[in-house]
């Protein structure tokens, strides 16, 4: 996972993406690294995986605590709406 960050903030996002499966394959319910995952891929213009992670996060964090940060919440699923817009075909 540590290398995905340092890709990451290299902007080098094929290669974060490729550390940060690696880590997934071990730990796949790792909040941070699902939402780091979804960080990558919305900055990377791959906005349907953004929205699965995203989703897949939000998921897994209200199973660990549905009370939560209602906060962070709402500018997760504020972000996903957003998403939604661009990566879904228009006709």
């Amino acid at each position: 996972m540590h290398r995905g960050v340092a890709y990451h903030v290299q902007q080098e996002y094929e290669q974060a993406l490729y550390w940060y499966n690696q880590a997934l394959a071990l730990n796949p319910h790792h909040l941070r690294l699902l939402f780091d995952m979804a960080v990558v891929y919305d900055t990377a213009q791959q906005f349907q995986e953004a929205i699965r992670f995203y989703g897949l996060y939000l998921q897994k964090a209200d199973a660990v605590d549905p009370a939560g940060d209602p906060v962070e919440k709402k500018q997760i699923e504020k972000r996903i709406r957003y998403l939604l817009a661009f990566a879904e075909p228009r006709r």
